[in-house]
């Protein structure tokens, strides 16, 4: 599991208890990478401190494998929505990935995350 150096104490622990082992890389788009070789399951980030352009590449290579990139915020009210990248004239606030990241390989234990984000 990989999580921001700068992640919520709260979500960090309820990770941590139930039973995943947290690791804070520096970088996001490393951080995608190491989900897209399969180095960590998942990559949380609740903050809306990414954007599209962190994001795009290894969303579709996340894609290609099963797996995704998708919106903390629309998990924890228990709806799966990916992110979706449209183009427009808009500035880097329109291009932030505002409602966090949730990303992810497989989806075989993908279930059992959900229910921890959405408890938390």
């Amino acid at each position: 599991m990989l999580l921001s150096s700068s992640e919520r104490a709260s979500l960090r622990s309820k990770l941590q208890e139930a039973g995943y082992s947290v690791r804070n890389p520096p970088g996001a788009g490393y951080k995608l990478l190491c989900i897209a070789l399969g180095l960590a399951d998942y990559y949380i980030l609740s903050k809306g401190t990414t954007f599209r352009w962190d994001t795009c590449a290894p969303h579709a290579l996340l894609s290609s494998l099963g797996g995704g990139v998708a919106s903390y915020e629309f998990i924890r009210k228990g709806e799966i929505r990916q992110l979706t990248y449209a183009q427009d004239d808009s500035g880097p606030e329109e291009a932030c990935n505002k409602e966090g990241i949730v990303a992810y390989r497989n989806t075989a234990s993908f279930d059992k995350l959900v229910q921890l984000i959405q408890e938390s």
